[in-house]
């Protein structure tokens, strides 16, 4: 989980390098794009923009409002075969940090 490591996945007998993946760890330093859910092919990019314009808040919702349905299976499409969740999650935090700190400018000028 080193975001400056080379190796996506390793064993005491080998190792992948993160080139040889189909999607870039979400993780990675140099990750293009930055995953936050692999299902639905959605960006933190797009989460965070989701959350600074709506009032959004659920990861289902912003899921369905920047995609609509779409059927989730983590296992396959996820390299680290996880829910995207947790990293959706953490987006969505960060997101409304950033919206509040800007609302908190916007007050004060």
């Amino acid at each position: 989980m080193n975001p400056a490591c080379k190796v996506a996945y390793f064993t005491e007998d080998s190792f992948f390098d993160k080139t040889a993946l189909d999607a870039p760890l979400w993780y990675k330093n140099d990750a293009n794009p930055k995953y936050a859910c692999y299902c639905r092919k959605i960006t933190q990019e797009e989460v965070a923009k989701a959350v600074m314009e709506t009032d959004l808040a659920e990861a289902e919702d912003i899921m369905y409002h920047l995609r609509g349905e779409v059927e989730s299976n983590c296992k396959i499409n996820n390299p680290t075969g996880h829910c995207c969740h947790p990293v959706f999650n953490e987006v969505i935090a960060k997101a409304f940090e950033a919206k509040a700190r800007k609302l908190q400018l916007a007050t004060k000028a």
